[in-house]
């Protein structure tokens, strides 16, 4: 039998008749809509008495176009819904007498595990409406009629405003209720209050809300206000319709989605999720509009637009897992370091000290996964909105799985309150102090010293640069300053500023901001011309129209194609011929672009063979060197990992380093004189020809000494020796 406690709502089904709900998880998910079973009926006939509903639950069967909506419904979902919901959601059952437009609770074993959530909706609800009409009535259900007051509700584009439309945003609704069953987002609503733990043991319930002294979930202060008690959807309103241009103004004070969400953690989560995966993930319309005598007072626009929804947008970035890009592949798991016990652990001072990125590269680079980290982060950051060193740490967590843009609104807020952050050296006392002149941006607008100097006895002192302020009022103790901004369109402005201001400034400058400029492709390229035993193509910047033209003109097939302001190899293309062109341009929307020639640097045996090196104040060190088949070749993506014999052939390259910087003394050294950079990285092959072939110099590549020690024991002392290089050189200025 199901049973429900009538003093407690939100009571499982308990089922005698495991085989049926079990078998709902094998079905693909569009199939496990049916007719509501008997158990079920009868658990909601207990639920709506003893929550005082007098509905009359009835099971149903639907028309053949019903069923289709529903099913379509469902199909049209984003995969990553339907990926979380495949082996929770029992199925959508059909009933009549919900007592709302649907319901969802859970069904367990008799001893009490769960097998799944199922939702049931009420068909009369759905059978003659239309998506903007569904949630028009439903958004007025907690107001009594009042005249010259309405609020209209539109969740669909002229041509979709149908039934399907409904039942899919309703769908997706109870659908966020399913996934949060037996998570920690939330306590468990059926085990409210008995299991309900502090605030900071759940992931969602932190952005707008808290566990109280009495382990009671009340909204944050900020996201409370005096009407929000007495809402209620679907039975009889406690709110005049007088009070709907109030209401609406006070919500849009808080990090609610809607008026649904403000009335517990519960309908915050599924209102919230239904309303990114309506909004952001499907593209479709959310607005609610209230008018007072026929004039409009209120229009709630897209949330997700909205600054007040960063927080939430931030967490379902990370629930979604819109896919990760790690900073370094991670090694398979037979190949693990034998020697570490465990991950890294990330260090407990999160909340109050800045972090920078050496520890999430460091965690990175042995496998570990830091999306709980960031989803940790996140949690914490809803709890403490005014903590910059929290949202800069959540913000370099963001940029480490690959959410740029999130992790640029988050850097953002941090920046509002404070553009000065302090690492201190890790071995004390410091020997030198170090200033850091550092730009907002995603992991590639900096130079990450603080993971060449990481464990170091170097005290970073950052400050995040502006066109408004490019210095600090308070400048901190150094003994250097160093410019680690990138040359990016963003940042020249900036780095324009700074260079009357650092021209003669009392202590040593490392990277005078003018000659940072000097990494610029094109501008890289035209300097690192005629020099003997050098080679590095010309390399144009071209508008989209333009490329054809730069082609024909200089450029002759196969060419290598990549839009300006890309990194890491996106859109990086090598294009054989106008077909391939074409089909590129196609794909590839942005409008300006670096063009260069292809040089073949394959060697005998057909692989291919990219170096790393770091030049600091002219002296040239190894960083790593990569082998593969392809021609593009990322350490992370050419098999070092996996190829013992790839990581010997490192080895011998490091060991043997002298002997490669010798033979290319006087290209490395054009490359200090030319480009006027006391520390710079080069990313660089050999031709057939012996040449050494640039493909790009930068003082913002990764530079660290932080790979596994069981897969290559031989980098820390090479890695070691790049580090001192550099304290040492700071040591001499």
């Amino acid at each position: 039998m199901s049973s429900i406690d009538k003093q407690n709502k939100h009571k499982m089904i308990y089922t005698p008749t495991p085989v049926f709900w079990e078998h709902q998880l094998s079905k693909p998910l569009e199939q496990r809509v049916a007719t509501a079973p008997a158990e079920l009926v009868e658990f909601v006939t207990q639920f709506n008495e003893a929550t005082g509903s007098l509905a009359k639950p009835l099971a149903v069967a639907v028309s053949d176009d019903f069923m289709a909506d529903l099913q379509s419904a469902i199909r049209e979902l984003p995969d990553v819904v339907k990926d979380r919901l495949n082996g929770r959601l029992l199925g959508v059952f059909l009933m009549t007498g919900v007592g709302s437009s649907a319901v969802t609770d859970v069904v367990a074993y008799a001893n009490g595990d769960l097998i799944g959530a199922f939702v049931a909706i009420d068909v009369d609800v759905f059978i003659n409406t239309t998506a903007n009409a569904w949630a028009t009535w439903k958004e007025n259900t907690p107001f009594t009629l009042v005249a010259g007051v309405t609020l209209d509700a539109v969740i669909a584009d002229e041509a979709h405003n149908d039934r399907k439309a409904a039942l899919q945003y309703v769908l997706l609704h109870e659908f966020g209720h399913v996934l949060t069953a037996n998570t920690v987002l939330m306590p468990d609503w059926w085990s409210m209050p008995d299991t309900v733990k502090g605030t900071d043991q759940y992931a969602f319930l932190p952005l707008s809300w808290q566990v109280d002294e009495r382990r009671a979930i009340v909204p944050l202060a900020a996201d409370d206000f005096p009407l929000r008690k007495q809402i209620i959807y679907y039975e009889t309103p406690k709110l005049s319709g007088d009070d709907l241009p109030t209401a609406y103004r006070d919500l849009a004070n808080t990090s609610f989605p809607t008026l649904y969400a403000a009335m517990s953690v519960y309908e915050d989560f599924a209102e919230s999720f239904a309303t990114y995966v309506h909004s952001v993930l499907l593209k479709k319309p959310f607005d609610l509009r209230v008018y007072q005598n026929g004039q409009l007072v209120s229009a709630s626009g897209d949330f997700w637009t909205t600054e007040r929804s960063q927080a939430k947008a931030a967490f379902f970035a990370i629930f979604f897992d819109v896919p990760p890009m790690p900073l370094y592949r991670q090694p398979p798991q037979d190949l693990a370091d034998p020697g570490a016990s465990s991950v890294p652990a990330f260090p407990d001072n999160y909340e109050t000290a800045f972090l920078g990125l050496a520890p999430f590269l460091r965690i990175s680079v042995v496998g570990g996964d830091l999306r709980p980290i960031a989803q940790m982060l996140l949690a914490k950051a809803g709890e403490q909105e005014n903590n910059p060193y929290l949202w800069m740490n959540l913000a370099t967590a963001f940029f480490s799985i690959g959410q740029r843009e999130m992790g640029l609104t988050i850097q953002s807020q941090a920046l509002l309150d404070q553009r000065s952050y302090f690492i201190p050296a890790a071995k004390q006392p410091a020997k030198q102090r170090l200033f850091v002149l550092v730009a907002a941006g995603d992991l590639a607008e900096n130079s990450p010293i603080d993971c060449l100097l990481d464990k170091g006895s170097v005290d970073l002192a950052y400050y995040f640069a502006s066109l408004e302020a490019p210095l600090p009022e308070q400048l901190p103790e150094h003994d250097a300053l160093f410019v680690a901004i990138s040359d990016t369109e963003e940042s020249r402005s900036i780095l324009n500023k700074l260079e009357p201001l650092l021209s003669q400034w009392d202590k040593p400058v490392i990277n005078f901001p003018q000659h940072i400029v000097n990494v610029e492709r094109e501008a890289a390229s035209r300097l690192l011309q005629a020099v003997l035993g050098l080679s590095m193509p010309m390399t144009g910047q071209v508008s989209r129209a333009g490329v054809a033209v730069a082609i024909q003109a200089e450029f002759p097939y196969p060419i290598i194609l990549r839009p300006v302001g890309s990194h890491a190899g996106k859109d990086l293309a090598k294009l054989e011929n106008a077909e391939a062109l074409a089909d590129y341009l196609d794909q590839v929307k942005d409008e300006s672009f670096y063009i260069s020639r292809f040089i073949d640097y394959s060697g005998d045996d057909g692989l291919f063979r990219k170096y790393r090196i770091a030049l600091i104040n002219g002296q040239p060190f190894a960083s790593h060197m990569a082998i593969s088949s392809h021609w593009m070749i990322h350490y992370l993506n050419a098999g070092m990992y996996e190829d013992a014999a790839k990581r010997a052939e490192e080895e011998a390259f490091m060991a043997n380093f002298d002997a490669f910087a010798q033979k290319h003394q006087s290209a490395l050294a054009a490359i200090h004189q030319r480009s006027k950079l006391e520390y710079v990285c080069v990313d660089c092959a050999e031709t057939r020809e012996g040449d050494l072939l640039i493909f790009e110099i930068d003082h913002a590549m990764v530079v660290h000494a932080m790979d596994s020690t069981a897969l290559f024991p031989y980098k820390q002392v090479y890695m070691q020796q790049v580090k001192q290089a550099f304290e040492d050189y700071l040591g001499t200025l």
